[in-house]
């Protein structure tokens, strides 16, 4: 999974202790098990890591001890993580190791939901995500602008996927006729 993070630009100025792609290998490893909503868990998460899992992934050796111990990284670095990695070029990744691990998706004759949720970790921020209905795939998701409801992050999730040939459902909020202009004009 870590090739696929290797082209994200990293912000950090000075020589990192952790490489990005090992934090973003450690960060999706955890959404994927137990529950992880923020920084503190995914510290908790990279900490119960076992030693060859933390040599893995390139965490700096702890020379204090005799045994053969890493360092995982902190709070801190977790936050740095969350809060500065572009999302399009995560989503990106994660799309192409999808991809790599699933084969290519087929859009033609699938179903494609789209449905808006809300943070469990930030109550009163949503963000609109698409699934292939019929491989249980996920495609994308685009975070709901602040003051603002899920029809405009759905219809930017919608430009931005590959659904040709595809029959995309939403819920009850969405049919309105500026939600989809190109299907208004069929029909």
């Amino acid at each position: 999974m870590g090739l696929f993070f290797a082209g994200l630009p990293d912000w950090r100025q000075r020589r990192p202790d952790f490489p990005l792609s090992s934090l973003l290998t450690v960060s999706v490893c955890a959404l994927l098990g137990p529950v992880c909503l923020g920084q503190r868990d995914l510290a908790a998460f990279a900490a119960n890591l076992t030693v060859a899992h933390k040599a893995a992934r390139h965490f700096p050796r702890d020379w204090s001890h005799r045994q053969r111990r890493y360092r995982p990284p902190g709070e801190s670095s977790c936050f740095r993580l969350l809060s500065h990695v572009p999302p399009r070029q995560l989503e990106a990744a994660l799309l192409a190791g999808q991809d790599q691990v699933s084969g290519q998706r087929d859009p033609a004759g699938d179903r494609v939901a789209v449905d808006g949720k809300e943070w469990l970790s930030r109550p009163g921020r949503q963000v609109v995500s698409a699934y292939s209905v019929r491989d249980g795939r996920w495609l994308g998701s685009e975070p709901v602008a602040e003051k603002s409801n899920e029809i405009p992050a759905a219809q930017e999730r919608r430009r931005r996927a590959d659904r040709e040939g595809a029959r995309v459902t939403a819920d009850a909020l969405h049919p309105q006729t500026e939600v989809d202009p190109e299907n208004r004009a069929r029909g």
